[in-house]
């Protein structure tokens, strides 16, 4: 894709880090995760859940993974959750208006 100037999407690397993981190459994937935030790509919940299931598998195993790549999930993590607090605080929000209309057309 690089060599025909074709930008991957979270779809891509996705599709990658699924692959890697269940051949268990669990440092691959995680290499691939730290690829996709250095490119400027988030990766997205189904990326990220799929990513730290195998990295919990892996540190059962005794397997102790990089520390870059550690604090890069760890990074986009935190983002995600800042993401999905926003995201709740809107709904929430649009919610108790909504109730406050249909209070006042009672």
């Amino acid at each position: 894709m690089k060599k025909e100037n074709v930008r991957p999407t979270v779809v891509t690397y996705g599709t990658l880090i699924e692959g890697y993981c269940r051949m268990r190459r669990v440092e691959k994937a995680l290499e691939i995760v730290g690829d996709m935030i250095k490119e400027g790509i988030a990766p997205n919940a189904i990326v990220l859940e799929e990513a730290f299931a195998e990295f919990e598998d892996m540190i059962r195993r005794g397997i102790v993974p990089q520390y870059l790549t550690f604090q890069r999930l760890n990074a986009e993590l935190k983002k995600q959750e800042r993401m999905a607090a926003e995201y709740m605080e809107q709904v929430n929000c649009r919610n108790i208006n909504k109730e406050e209309q249909n209070g006042d057309e009672n």
